[in-house]
């Protein structure tokens, strides 16, 4: 977070996913978050914390909108997939994601989600500074509020 357009950034108090491991899929890397991204959600409004993020730590993750599109797609279905407190067969994303109700949700916490990726320009607020990862950026919805 030290090259970031976002001013408050610097004061941001954030979990960080578990370094990607580039010798496995994507979903067994997202597995492995799980637990971590559940405690999150469990404790963040408690704990005041503004955000999770993870890393993709692969090019091809995001450089292209197109890629972007199908790694994120591709992370939130794993997460929900594995989600601790999700009802039976409730999956967040096999629901209509282009309705203007639709809310990510993992662990009964809602999450606004933001991605920064090689895809964007540098005139772009999601521009990631040259840095060949993906990062996927989540946070709580009542860390939103003041």
């Amino acid at each position: 977070m030290n090259k970031t357009h976002c001013p408050f950034a610097s004061s941001a108090r954030m979990w960080v996913a578990p370094k990607y491991n580039q010798k496995i899929s994507l979903e067994d890397n997202v597995k492995l978050i799980v637990p971590v991204f559940a405690k999150f959600a469990k404790v963040a409004r408690y704990e005041l914390l503004d955000g999770f993020v993870i890393e993709i730590a692969d090019h091809r993750a995001g450089d292209t909108i197109e890629s972007l599109g199908k790694t994120l797609r591709s992370v939130l279905t794993y997460l929900s997939l594995n989600d601790p407190r999700a009802l039976p067969r409730k999956n967040i994303m096999s629901q209509d994601i282009n309705s203007v109700f639709w809310q990510y949700q993992f662990s009964n916490t809602t999450m606004f989600i933001t991605t920064f990726a090689p895809c964007y320009p540098t005139s772009h607020p999601r521009y990631s500074f040259d840095i060949p990862s993906t990062f996927i950026l989540f946070q709580a919805q009542n860390s939103l509020t003041i």
